[in-house]
C-alpha cells in the first residue's frame, strides 16, 4: 500500500496528463507496488479534485473471461462526473481526449439525478461525502 503523500503524487500525474491531454506511462510501471486499494483511493482524490457532482458509476470487467484475461477476480468500477456526460445526438470534439475511439457503455445515475421516469435504473447515493477538503 502506498503512502498517502505518494498517491497525491501519483494523482497528480494523472491530472496533468488530463490537464494537457497527454499519454503516461501505466501506473503499474512506474509505480509497481501499487495495489487496488491505492487505485481506488486514487481515483477518489481525482474525483474529489473535479467538485463537480457525480452523476453515475461505470462498470467494468464485469464478464468472468475479461477478468481471467485481465488477472483480476472482480468487477472495477469507476465514477462519471457531469462533464463526462455527452448529450445524445450532439458531435464530440475528438480534441477533448487523446485517442478518440467509441465503445458502447452503460452506467448507472446516482440517486441525485436519477430521473423518476427511469425507475429500472440502478441509482448509488452521491460519494460527495467521502470527498475531505483540506484547510
Amino acid at each position: 500500500m502506498l503512502a498517502a503523500d505518494v498517491r497525491v503524487e501519483v494523482a497528480q500525474r494523472l491530472w496533468g496528463a488530463e490537464r494537457d491531454r497527454v499519454l503516461i506511462p501505466p501506473l503499474v510501471e512506474t509505480t509497481p507496488q501499487l495495489d487496488a486499494v491505492d487505485a481506488y483511493e486514487i481515483q477518489l482524490l481525482s474525483v474529489c479534485r473535479r467538485d463537480e457532482p457525480v452523476v453515475g458509476h461505470k462498470f467494468g470487467l464485469t464478464s468472468v473471461v475479461m477478468q481471467q484475461m485481465m488477472g483480476v477476480s472482480e468487477p472495477d468500477y469507476g465514477h462519471l462526473v457531469a462533464s463526462m456526460r455527452l448529450p445524445e445526438g450532439e458531435p464530440v470534439d475528438p480534441r477533448r481526449y487523446c485517442v478518440p475511439r467509441v465503445r458502447s457503455r452503460s452506467g448507472s445515475c446516482s440517486a441525485r439525478t436519477c430521473p423518476r421516469s427511469a425507475p429500472s435504473r440502478t441509482c448509488w447515493p452521491e460519494p460527495r461525502r467521502w470527498c475531505r477538503r483540506s484547510s
